[in-house]
């Protein structure tokens, strides 16, 4: 369980680092339900793209790994459900 919390805090994190990429053209929003589309001109773009990835990454990536505890922990209680009989 612990695995799949930490694999889908990653898999959120990493959203949002290629939703900010300066030199790519990912602008899809599923990568980052949670990430606002900034566009300011302080900074280069690298340094735009690390600071909205350092501080909305962790964010999204909070949002990805409950998603995924409860994805998880929903399979799980089915599978369980379906495996034993209701009254024994």
């Amino acid at each position: 369980m612990r695995n799949w919390i930490i694999i889908c805090f990653i898999a959120g994190f990493i959203g949002a680092a290629l939703f900010y990429f300066p030199f790519s053209s990912t602008d899809y929003p599923f990568l980052c339900p949670l990430c606002p589309h900034i566009t300011s001109i302080w900074g280069t773009p690298l340094l735009r793209f690390a600071r909205f990835t350092l501080f909305l990454g962790p964010l999204n990536g909070t949002f990805v790994a409950i998603v995924g505890f409860v994805l998880v922990r929903g399979l799980a209680w089915v599978k369980q459900a379906l495996i034993r009989p209701p009254f024994q």
